[in-house]
C-alpha cells in the first residue's frame, strides 16, 4: 500500500515539474543567414580571403619566375651564383609557407571579428524572447526529430531582430 501511494505521489510531482517547463525551439542558423549584417560580413570575409589569395598568387608567381630564370641561366652561372639563386628561391619558398600559415590564422581571426558580434546579437534576441515568453528552454531545431510548430519561436526572434 505504501508503494502505491509513493508511486502515485511521485507521478503527480513529476507531472507537476514537467508542466511548469515551457519549451520552445528555433532554427537559429536559418535566422542568422537572413540577417543583413551576416550577409555583409560574409561578403567582407570573401573579399578579405580574395585579397589574401591574390597576395599568395603574387608570391607564387615570383617564385615561378625565379625558378625559370635559374633554369634558363644555370649552365652559365658559377657555383657561387647558383648557390645564391638557390638560397633566394629557398628563402622565398619559406616566406610563402609562412604567409600561408599566417593567412589561415588571419582569416580565422577576421571571421571571428565579423561573425561573432552578429551571433551574439542573435543569441541576445533569443534570450529576450525566452524571458518575455517565460520559456524555460529554447532549443535548436537540429536537436529534435520532431517539434510542434506551435512551440517555434523563430518568428518572435525575427521580429525582435527587425527581420
Amino acid at each position: 500500500m505504501k508503494k502505491i501511494i509513493f508511486i502515485t505521489l511521485m507521478t503527480f510531482l513529476t507531472a507537476n515539474i514537467f508542466a511548469q517547463n515551457k519549451l520552445g525551439h528555433v532554427n537559429a542558423q536559418e535566422i542568422l543567414f537572413q540577417m543583413p549584417a551576416y550577409k555583409t560580413a560574409v561578403n567582407d570575409l570573401q573579399q578579405f580571403q580574395t585579397n589574401l589569395e591574390n597576395r599568395l598568387s603574387g608570391l607564387l608567381s615570383e617564385l615561378d619566375q625565379l625558378r625559370k630564370s635559374y633554369e634558363a641561366t644555370a649552365s652559365s652561372l658559377t657555383d657561387l651564383e647558383k648557390q645564391d639563386k638557390e638560397l633566394e628561391m629557398q628563402s622565398l619558398y619559406q616566406r610563402i609557407e609562412t604567409f600561408q600559415a599566417d593567412a589561415q590564422e588571419l582569416l580565422q581571426k577576421e571571421e571571428q571579428k565579423l561573425i561573432n558580434p552578429i551571433q551574439t546579437e542573435l543569441l541576445n534576441a533569443i534570450n529576450e524572447v525566452a524571458k518575455e515568453g517565460n520559456y524555460t528552454y529554447i532549443l535548436r531545431d537540429e536537436v529534435f526529430l520532431f517539434a510542434n510548430e506551435s512551440n517555434d519561436v523563430g518568428d518572435l526572434v525575427r521580429k525582435k531582430l527587425g527581420l
